[in-house]
């Protein structure tokens, strides 16, 4: 069986891969993550207890996070396409491709995640997502449209910015 993503993951450049075991303190779960060559982490397999009640809410942002992927990675490639190094304006340093991180400036990543859940007044639960002996990990939806509605909504309605890592983990502390 294919992973869900499997046309974004392939020809990413693989720099490394690990395994990180009681992921998010939770004993009953392990990731695999994909390292590129940018050193953007792309996390490939997921798995829970079954016996746990799953968080639907969070499935879904982290299904949409896979849906603008692309996004995300054509703006970065846009903002250095000129330019070797930018300057973070949270730091006011020069950083470099490898080294940055892209941002949602207005709205948030969560306001419009929703927003995008009101306008298609979309229910977050059970139906909408693989049963819980189809869940193999990977973060999916039972129907593709949503998927496809959110990466419109997305590009419709988001305003980018390429932060430096320590900017954008400066940004975030702040919230």
């Amino acid at each position: 069986q294919l992973h869900i993503y499997w046309k974004q993951k392939i020809n990413q450049g693989l720099k490394s891969m690990k395994i990180i075991r009681n992921r998010r303190g939770r004993a009953d779960s392990k990731s695999i993550v994909l390292i590129n060559k940018l050193d953007e982490q792309v996390e490939i397999s997921y798995s829970i207890s079954k016996i746990k009640k799953r968080d639907y809410q969070r499935e879904f942002r982290e299904v949409m996070r896979e849906v603008i992927r692309p996004q995300i990675t054509l703006f970065r490639k846009a903002e250095f396409k000129n330019h070797t190094k930018l300057l973070c304006p949270i730091t006011n340093k020069e950083f470099s491709i490898v080294e940055s991180e892209v941002d949602h400036v207005d709205p948030t990543f969560e306001n419009l995640i929703r927003s995008f859940i009101s306008k298609y007044s979309i229910s977050i639960d059970q139906d909408l997502f693989p049963k819980p002996e189809e869940f193999d990990g990977t973060y999916r939806l039972n129907d593709r449209k949503f998927m496809e509605l959110f990466s419109k909504y997305h590009g419709d309605n988001s305003k980018l910015q390429v932060l430096s890592r320590i900017g954008h983990k400066i940004k975030t502390a702040k919230g």
